[in-house]
Formats: structure tokens, sequence, C-alpha cells
């Protein structure tokens, strides 16, 4: 797997900031929106040789949202 590039969204990013997104959040199981490192952990491991076996699968990092 190749990550060619990153989309900044500074919309969302006011939207979290100002409160907005509140309702959404507490929503979810974990109540908050990701932290960068969350995200970022799991694209470096569908980078790594760590999901070389991983065939055909979905990760979802949604804090529970789906659940």
């Amino acid at each position: 797997m190749h990550i060619h590039s990153f989309v900044d969204t500074p919309i969302i990013k006011e939207q979290i900031e100002s409160g907005s997104m509140n309702p959404v959040f507490e929503m979810t199981p974990l109540g908050r929106p990701a932290r960068v490192e969350e995200i970022s952990d799991v694209i470096l491991f569908l980078s790594s040789p760590m999901s070389s076996y991983m065939c055909g699968a979905a990760l979802v990092v949604d804090g529970g949202f789906t659940v």
C-alpha cells in the first residue's frame, strides 16, 4: 500500500474547535475526536510489513461510532 497524499480539512477542524461536532462525539463510545496519533498509527501499520498477511480487510477507525 502506498500513501500518496494527506488532505487537511480545516472546515472540520473549525467545527471541532467551535464545539459544533460535540453531539456527534457524544454518540461514540469514546466520546471525543480521534487524536492525530490514533489515525497515523493505523496508517503506519497498513504501510508496514506488519500488515503483509492482510487481504481484503476493512479497518474501521471511528472511536466505536459504528459499533
